[in-house]
Formats: structure tokens, C-alpha cells, sequence
């Protein structure tokens, strides 16, 4: 919003979660008080943020009631439902360790349900809860780090993987689920130390540390003399740039271990540079178990993507490619194809059929006639979304029909027809 605008009109404008005094300086300049009775309101968990912005209004904890109200819906679904065996003395003890903060309340109760109540006394003792000036802060991250050491090894591997992702990304789970796989990540033990390290516009991107086995570079810039496009990474399992402007680099020759490659972000804030030159070497990656390039100027996939006969998800989305490779028929262990360009009808060749491992297949163009007894080999697949350009091809669209009913094991099935955008079933 311009200055203009906001010197001659009426705004209430709410800002969220304003952490430095930078930032709302930087806000603020937008802002022109205009007399007409406009009002902002922020919020800010740090005080002197909340002093810079004007009148502070200081959010008092849950009283003693909604504290316990808030924990029996936690717990058993409201008060109303508590048990009479519930125990009152426990409760009162781990309701005065939260010290009405919302977030401790609702993270121990997480915590305590499903539990036994024989145990309930161990995870209050475990804890260790601090009695210092800023006990509630300090009790409320005791309580989500407790919680998160009691999950499961495979589940803190899995929440550990997330940190990839910028705060407030949207995530698309049947992706994550793939890239989840192709690390093998449900089988990992996690390593809480150099999990992944993670760099963003804030930050000096430094040489990751020798341990580090992911890297995920987000909201950022990678130019000619960053030195993270020099470093080796012999030891890196995974590259993740999200949301990213990249004019170069790491080389892909000097990742030895790599099984996940996922470059891509916002459609309008992400941008390849070069092109083509930054995939040189992928046919060097053996271990590639995921590939994914969405949003990234690119107009072709190299014919070296055929080596990577360990990758079992080929993830790409641009406005420019128009082909895929006929070597990407030689991925027999390929389990999901997601090949969809915006602006351009992307054509698949008639190889399709040897990908017989197949789970998913998401395509935006099928113009191949052969397609319908191409797919028809295709007996592992659980989710098939396609885009047929001609419906009114009775033969092809039945020759279609009985291809699909042969897939034994479909469980997702998306039809597009691109005479109407809206013609799905």
C-alpha cells in the first residue's frame, strides 16, 4: 500500500507477529497519519517491539478456570467429560507450572492424553520446570521440548525434516510424502545436531558445516561469490533451495551422496538463471532417489537423467519445458511422475509404459494415440491425473476408458479435458 493511498483513506490494518524493532520501522514508513481516525494494531511477543509501536495493550494469562477449561478440552474433549478419577492435585500442579500460557496448556495436554495416569506424575518430574523471572517462557519451552523427545524416532525425524521450509510455506503433503521416501527418512535415526542447516536472506552463507547432511537455502540469493557455490559437499544427502533467486550454484558433481534435489518456490520469486547449465552432471548423481524443479527457467531435461537409475520421484512443473527426455523411460524404478508445464502443452513419448513401478502419474498432455495401451501396463498405479485435449475422440476416449478400468490397484482418479478447464471427473 502506497503512501498516497493511505493519506486519503480510513484503514484498520492489522500486523502479526512483528519481532525486531527493524521490521516495524521498515512497516512503518508506509503509514502516514492521516487524520481520519485510522488505526493499526500489531502484535509482538518482544516488549520493547510492542513500546516502539505505541499504547501497549499486555495480553494477562488464563485465569485458574479457563486454564483448567482449556486443558479438559485438551485432554478428554471439555470438562463435561472428565472422568471422576481424574487427578485434581496433579492437575493443579501442572496448571501452575504453565502459568496460563495458552501454548504450554494445549502442548501438555497433547502430551498427557493417551497416556496412563500412573504416568502422568513421571512426564510432571521429567520436565523440570524453572522458577526464574521468565519462568512461563522458559516452562513453556521445556514443555514443547519435552513433548518432542517424547515422539517417536521416526516422527521427530519427520518434524525435524520440516525446518526446510520457510515459516508460513505452504506445504503439499503427497510431495513431502515422496521426498520423505526418497531419504528413507521413516527408517532414519535423527541426528538433532547438523540435521539440516539452514540458510536464508538473513544469513552469510557460509561453508556448511563438514557434518551437515542436508541444506536448505531459503528466501535467498545465491550469487557468483557465494561460498556456498564453492563448497564440496561430498556428505550432503539432501539440497533444498525454496523461494530462491539462483544465478549459480553448487556444481552436482560435487554432491557424492545426493538423494534428494528439490529446487524450486514461488512462481514469481524464483528464478534459474542459465538455464540448462545448471543441471549439468545430473546424470552423476547415482544416488538420486527425488528430483524436483518447479517454477525454474528451464526448457529442457538433459537425456543424462536416464543414469539415475535409483530415483524414484521426478517432480517438474515450468512454463518452459515442452518434452521429456525419451531416457526418462529408462527409470525403472521410478514410482512418481509429475510432469505438468503452465503455459506449454508438455508432451510425453510413447514410452511411458516401461515405468512399470509406477504408484503416481500426474501429466498435462497425453496427445500420444498409444497412450491409452501404453498405461495399460501400468498395473501399480494408485493415483492417475491426466489432461486429454480431445473428448470428443470417442475411440480414444473408450480405448482410455478400458485402459483405466485394467488398473486394479487405482484409488485417485483426476480427468481433464481441455476444451473446458472445469470438465473434470
Amino acid at each position: 500500500m502506497s503512501s498516497d493511498v493511505t493519506a486519503c483513506i480510513w484503514y484498520f490494518i492489522v500486523i502479526d507477529d512483528i519481532w525486531t524493532i527493524n521490521e516495524w520501522e521498515t512497516i512503518s514508513c508506509a503509514f502516514m497519519d492521516s487524520a481520519h481516525g485510522s488505526r493499526i494494531l500489531t502484535t509482538t511477543r518482544n516488549l520493547d517491539v510492542a513500546q516502539k509501536t505505541g499504547a501497549v495493550y499486555k495480553l494477562e494469562p488464563l485465569s485458574s478456570d479457563n486454564s483448567k477449561e482449556l486443558l479438559y478440552r485438551g485432554l478428554y474433549g471439555g470438562k463435561g467429560k472428565c472422568p471422576n478419577d481424574h487427578p485434581d492435585e496433579l492437575t493443579k500442579k501442572i496448571l501452575h507450572k504453565c502459568g496460563g500460557v495458552p501454548l504450554a496448556i494445549i502442548t501438555i495436554a497433547s502430551l498427557l492424553h493417551g497416556k496412563p495416569r500412573d504416568d502422568w506424575s513421571q512426564v510432571y518430574t521429567s520436565i523440570g520446570f524453572e522458577s526464574g523471572e521468565n519462568k512461563e517462557v522458559d516452562n513453556t519451552r521445556k514443555i514443547i521440548l519435552f513433548s518432542y523427545y517424547d515422539l517417536p524416532c521416526h516422527l521427530r525425524t519427520c518434524l525435524l525434516h520440516l525446518s526446510i521450509f520457510p515459516e508460513d510455506y505452504k506445504i503439499d503433503k503427497e510431495v513431502l510424502i515422496w521426498k520423505w521416501v526418497a531419504e528413507g527418512i521413516v527408517r532414519d535415526e535423527p541426528t538433532d545436531n547438523n540435521f539440516v542447516i539452514v540458510l536464508d536472506n538473513n544469513e552469510h552463507h557460509t561453508s556448511p558445516q563438514n557434518k551437515a547432511r542436508r541444506i536448505a537455502v531459503q528466501n535467498g540469493v545465491l550469487e557468483q561469490d557465494n561460498h556456498l557455490a564453492k563448497t564440496q559437499m561430498p556428505q550432503v544427502r539432501s539440497f533444498y533451495a525454496i523461494a530462491c533467486r539462483i544465478s549459480v550454484m553448487p556444481s552436482l558433481s560435487s554432491f557424492e551422496a545426493l538423494r534428494v534435489l528439490d529446487i524450486g518456490g514461488y512462481a514469481r520469486s524464483m528464478i534459474f538463471e542459465g538455464g540448462h547449465h545448471h543441471l549439468e552432471h545430473i546424470g552423476k548423481l547415482l544416488q538420486l532417489r527425488y528430483l524436483g524443479l518447479s517454477n525454474i527457467h528451464i526448457s529442457e531435461v538433459p537425456e543424462e537423467i536416464g543414469y539415475l537409475r535409483f530415483l524414484q520421484t521426478l517432480y517438474l512443473e515450468s512454463h518452459w519445458i515442452e518434452e521429456l527426455p525419451h531416457s526418462v523411460g529408462l527409470l525403472s524404478q521410478l514410482k512418481c511422475l509429475h510432469a505438468q508445464s503452465c503455459y506449454r502443452h508438455l508432451t510425453v513419448p510413447d514410452w511411458i509404459g516401461n515405468l512399470t513401478s509406477l504408484e503416481e502419474l500426474r501429466l498435462d498432455e497425453v496427445e500420444s494415440p498409444n497412450f491409452p495401451e501404453e498405461l495399460r501396463k501400468l498395473e501399480q498405479l494408485r493415483v492417475l491425473c491426466i489432461r486429454f485435449p480431445d473428448p470428443e475422440d470417442v475411440s480414444r476416449s473408450r480405448a482410455l476408458l478400458e485402459s483405466i478400468a485394467n488398473l486394479k490397484k487405482i484409488q485417485r482418479l483426476e480427468l481433464i479435458c481441455d476444451c473446458d478447464s472445469e470438465n473434470r471427473f
